[in-house]
Parts: C-alpha cells; sequence; structure tokens
C-alpha cells in the first residue's frame, strides 16, 4: 500500500484484496515482506502468521552528515540496509 487513508473507521474491506492475493499466490513457509503504516502492518503480519507464512521487515542503519554548503549546514542521511527480522 502507499498511501492508507486515515478516513476509514475499518481497514478490513482494504486490505481485503491483499489478503485475498497472500491467500491464493503463498504456502506454508513463504516470506512476506510487511512494512508501513502501523494498523496495516499490524493486521497483515497477523494475517500472514495464521496463514503459516513468515512474516519480515527490513532493518537499516542511518547515517547522518552535515555539510556546510555557502553558509547553510545541510543535513544528508544516508540508509543502508542491514538484514530482514521476523515478526514474532
Amino acid at each position: 500500500w502507499s498511501n492508507v487513508p486515515p478516513e476509514i473507521e475499518s481497514l478490513d474491506e482494504y486490505l481485503k484484496p491483499i489478503f485475498d492475493y497472500l491467500s491464493q499466490n503463498s504456502q506454508k513457509g513463504d516470506f512476506a515482506f510487511i512494512s508501513g503504516d502501523f494498523g496495516a502492518t499490524y493486521k497483515c503480519v497477523n494475517f500472514s502468521k495464521n496463514i503459516n507464512l513468515l512474516a519480515v521487515y527490513a532493518t537499516t542503519k542511518r547515517e547522518v552528515f552535515e555539510v556546510i554548503e555557502n553558509g547553510e549546514v545541510k543535513k544528508i542521511s544516508k540508509f543502508r540496509h542491514v538484514r530482514f527480522r521476523r515478526y514474532f
């Protein structure tokens, strides 16, 4: 999902196509990479675990640099993937 609508009361109908897709296109032991909106992530992790998928998320390392250009301080953040971690 790219933008979970904040106005809706429940995520059930919104996430139904994702749940249907996972049910029809995955099998026990497959990995499901889940990240994003907190509520949608929570629901998707629980759903994935209930159908015996291995729910994972990415961990990153952030490096922050400050550069002075023309008298202005610019902050540059660099993110580097480190590993995937399972939701338990």
